[in-house]
């Protein structure tokens, strides 16, 4: 039996209406009852997440939940960070240069706030923020000087757009950061040792539980050190190619509730 189940939500654990069916409700709450660990791993930050933590429905003061694709770990009790990984204000003012050199919009996020270059409708969940995530609107990267403690940094534009330019970022912040796309419009950097798989061997020492022990599931990028580095990972049926070619399995796709699906092979 896994002892930690870590999921991915949009395209993994999401169906394409943005919800989650009570199929997978029931079968996540069966595992929960056995004393496994639900662990939420996503890219989005807390803000919209904390909904759905609500609506599924399992989860206790002692859970955890992984925000912004590994760099923040919080506390489902309080919602307080018990886990961050910040990136060097000067490198987010690079790329932020660099993301103005291509024309696109720019958005840095914190715990409880969120810098923007200009308003888009690009970046839109489509569904609840549960908790309000202040929005800065900034001209210059030396406006970034007045914020502390950023851990990613994100390109934002229509999906021929950030296709277009990926070709065009300089080596170096390919090579030296983990630079990621994520989502078909969006394309982001984090530090060299910050994903999701990171942030769940951290989570795993904290609760003293081997990573072998742990399951995953993924469909995206940046799923790819997630399921790497867990002991079982599976990837969606509608995952990118390069996730189904490193999962140790392949369930059926996310709108087929693909996680629930494979986990109940697994219950006595």
């Amino acid at each position: 039996m896994f002892k930690l189940i870590a999921i991915d939500m949009d395209g993994t654990l999401l169906r394409s209406d943005h919800t989650v069916s009570q199929y997978t409700k029931d079968i996540l709450k069966k595992f929960s009852d056995n004393g496994t660990r639900i662990v939420i791993s996503t890219g989005r930050p807390l803000n919209a997440v904390i909904h759905y933590i609500n609506d599924i429905g399992i989860f206790s003061d002692d859970d955890f939940v992984i925000c912004n694709n590994g760099a923040s770990i919080y506390s489902i009790k309080d919602f307080s960070p018990i886990y961050s990984n910040y990136m060097d204000t000067n490198i987010c003012k690079e790329i932020f240069d660099l993301g103005k050199s291509f024309n696109v919009a720019i958005e840095a996020f914190s715990h409880d706030f969120s810098i923007a270059s200009e308003k888009h409708n690009d970046f839109d969940n489509g569904d609840n923020n549960d908790l309000p995530l202040k929005v800065h609107y900034v001209d210059t990267s030396n406006d970034l000087d007045s914020f502390d403690n950023l851990f990613k940094i994100m390109f934002v534009a229509d999906e021929d757009k950030i296709d277009e330019i990926i070709p065009l970022i300089p080596s170096q912040y390919l090579e030296n950061y983990n630079a990621i796309h994520s989502l078909p419009k969006i394309f982001e950097f984090l530090n060299k040792d910050c994903g999701k798989g990171f942030a769940i061997s951290n989570l795993c020492k904290i609760l003293n539980i081997n990573i072998n022990d742990v399951v995953s599931f993924g469909d995206a990028p940046n799923d790819v050190d997630m399921i790497k580095m867990c002991g079982t990972g599976v990837a969606m049926g509608n995952a990118y190619d390069e996730i189904k070619e490193i999962a140790n399995f392949i369930t059926k796709n996310n709108d087929e509730d693909g996680v629930a699906y494979f986990l109940e092979q697994y219950l006595t």
